[in-house]
């Protein structure tokens, strides 16, 4: 196996699993013993160990999702080229630009601030450079650098690194009895444990690091975004 499980060490997790069993408690009134099909063992020792050992393919997994993605956005984009050079024509480029952000961006950054990885996904990216392309009216050899340029883009990878790190705020500030700031707690704590190095905080402090930009965890009333945001860019 890629986590380097030996054949003995798989058996007996898996046998501590076969016949599982739990029970729901309600009210203080704890009803029959079901098969538990599902999930870790609750109070396992093995149990946070193999949680992260499942979760840690995660990001791989929806990185390789982009196809997906790539699909759904062009047949969005399909059926809004379509019914609008029927209903308007030709259309002004900073209209398509904002029918772009509307309709297939979304799309094309649905939950990116958790699965964006390190490298550009070209499938979501060519995407956006031939929309940029065609309504600018250049040849699809026309070099990168110049479209985002004239039309004032950034690479979508550059955009999810922004959305990430937005994110992260959000959780930072979120009251410590949430879930989700209960979560980010645990990836922290992984993190420093180095534990397993590939979570979602690890990509969070890459980026902040590849900036240059020192932060203090418990004091994020001035962290600017904006200058973050400029230094993204510029990677």
């Amino acid at each position: 196996m890629h986590q380097n499980i030996g054949d003995k060490m798989l058996k007996i997790i898996i046998s501590m699993y076969d016949k599982a069993k739990a029970r729901v408690n309600q009210g203080g009134n704890t009803g029959g013993s079901i098969d538990s099909k599902c999930g870790v063992l609750q109070g396992g020792i093995l149990s946070p160990k193999l949680f992260n050992e499942f979760m840690s393919d995660l990001p791989d997994y929806l990185v390789k999702s982009d196809g997906y993605l790539s699909t759904q956005a062009h047949k969005a984009l399909f059926a809004l080229q379509g019914d609008s050079k029927q209903a308007l024509g030709k259309i002004d480029p900073m209209l398509s630009l904002r029918m772009f952000d509307t309709y297939i961006l979304p799309i094309l950054e649905y939950n990116s601030e958790i699965w964006t990885s390190e490298k550009s996904m070209p499938e979501l990216e060519n995407l956006q450079l031939g929309y940029l392309k065609n309504i600018l009216g250049v040849r699809k050899q026309t070099p990168s650098l110049a479209v985002y340029g004239e039309t004032g883009r950034f690479p979508l990878h550059v955009r999810q690194k922004i959305r990430m790190v937005n994110y992260w705020i959000r959780l930072e500030r979120a009251p410590d009895d949430s879930l989700l700031k209960k979560c980010l707690n645990l990836q922290k704590g992984i993190y420093r444990n180095a534990v397993n190095g590939n979570n979602w905080f690890n990509k969070v402090c890459h980026v902040l690091n590849s900036c240059n930009i020192e932060y203090d965890i418990s004091n994020l009333s001035n962290f600017n975004m904006v200058n973050i945001s400029n230094t993204v860019k510029t990677l």
